[in-house]
């Protein structure tokens, strides 16, 4: 798909060279992943600035960048506000919006979201569903992955014909805005612990962190324990 094609989605401040020149074949954050057909999100981390890799994502065949400032370097770029909110939109524009074609069902909660997920994989097993779970007991170093990957992932079990998806969504995923692009059919919320807190610094922001699952734009119904 062009470049140009995954734009609806975005607030877009800036574009450099033109969008609709170059034909995106995936999306990712990781310059080692980059392959030609890339697009490339140049995200800032604590530790390291994804624009430092643009360079080295172009070189391996990137040829498009999304960026949060222009970098001189001869591909199409296309500017926003923040590249991690954008990331998951562009990778879910690029697969059709897969979970827009699945039953979604996401659990979040400080304990209980694997059980709860196998739990209702299993009832609608049962009711003759084709259905995966994903998070603890899934392939995969993150509990919820990044945008790019997830997308990737519920297109190709979309393509394999599942119609259902049960998957854990974590607080830092939400937090990190790895599901946003996710349209989830029902909410679930287990419980709240003092947990991750080195992460979120309080409870409270921890609680506000799970909640935004339940926002209406995300999620058709919501269940609370």
């Amino acid at each position: 798909m062009q470049l140009s094609g995954l734009l609806h989605d975005l607030e877009v401040l800036d574009v450099a060279g033109d969008p609709g020149s170059v034909e995106v074949r995936s999306v990712t954050h990781v310059s080692a992943e980059a392959a030609p057909g890339a697009l490339f999100c140049c995200v800032p981390g604590t530790k390291v600035d994804g624009h430092d890799f643009a360079a080295a994502a172009v070189g391996a065949g990137a040829v498009g960048l999304v960026v949060e400032r222009l970098i001189d370097l001869p591909v199409p770029q296309v500017r926003v506000a923040s590249t991690r909110r954008a990331m998951p939109w562009l990778a879910a524009a690029l697969h059709g919006h897969p979970s827009r074609h699945l039953e979604m069902v996401g659990i979040t909660g400080t304990n209980g979201k694997t059980t709860t997920a196998q739990m209702v994989r299993a009832i609608l097993a049962a009711d003759g569903r084709r259905v995966e779970a994903l998070g603890n007991l899934s392939a995969g170093s993150l509990n919820t992955p990044e945008g790019p990957a997830l997308q990737a992932h519920l297109a190709q079990l979309r393509a394999s014909g599942v119609g259902s998806v049960v998957m854990e969504v974590s607080s830092e995923g939400l937090a990190q805005h790895r599901v946003d692009a996710v349209a989830f059919d029902v909410a679930v919320f287990t419980m709240l612990a003092r947990d991750h807190l080195n992460f979120h610094g309080t409870i409270e922001r921890y609680f506000e962190a799970k909640a935004v699952l339940f926002e209406p734009e995300r999620t058709s119904h919501g269940v609370v324990n």
